[in-house]
């Protein structure tokens, strides 16, 4: 399996096969997942007065992106350049404020929702949340997520919203943890 190329990160779909992948690849680092969807045909409703702050972010955004989002560390500055230049972001305004934002992974997942300290308890999450998927909706595809089982409020959001939560045993991203300097590649 390995001929080609070391495989980094795996993700595993199907209870147990996390197992195998760490024996067969010699991976050790195991994060379960929620895999989170919405099977409804009709759009949430989303609040009219939050809705009418929400719209598309461009390239000019980039920055906020990255000084906001919780996992920064895994962007790729042209990746998100990109998604941000094909409308794959939504941002949250209170007048010209951007206050939060939702964007849209590159396997197709909705993802990186983010609302600013200050702005949170105000309806802006859900409010983004529901706009994706939305816009999923409307384009003909099932919206999705992946959320971390830590992530309770995130959980919570989508419960809200209608979104169906599958157990985090049947999912999982395996990966090579980290190495104490000197100790492997």
């Amino acid at each position: 399996m390995g001929e080609l190329c070391e495989p980094t990160l795996v993700d595993a779909l199907g209870e147990g096969l996390e197992r195998e992948v760490r024996e067969v690849l010699g991976l050790d680092l195991v994060e379960p997942y929620h895999i989170v969807t919405y099977d409804g045909s009709e759009p949430i409703p989303v609040d009219a007065a939050l809705a009418s702050g929400i719209r598309p972010l461009g390239a000019s955004f980039a920055r906020d992106v990255v000084r906001h989002y919780s996992f920064a560390r895994f962007l790729d500055e042209g990746r998100l350049a990109s998604a941000l230049e094909a409308g794959r972001f939504l941002g949250a305004f209170e007048g010209e404020e951007l206050v939060g934002f939702v964007g849209e992974h590159e396997e197709g997942s909705i993802g990186m929702l983010e609302v600013f300290p200050g702005h949170r308890k105000a309806g802006w999450g859900a409010a983004l949340e529901a706009t994706k998927a939305n816009a999923f909706l409307a384009a003909g595809q099932v919206p999705w997520t992946e959320v971390y089982p830590y992530n309770k409020g995130s959980v919570r959001l989508h419960r809200r919203l209608g979104f169906s939560v599958l157990d985090a045993s049947l999912s999982a991203f395996v990966s090579r943890g980290p190495r104490e300097p000197g100790e492997g590649a």
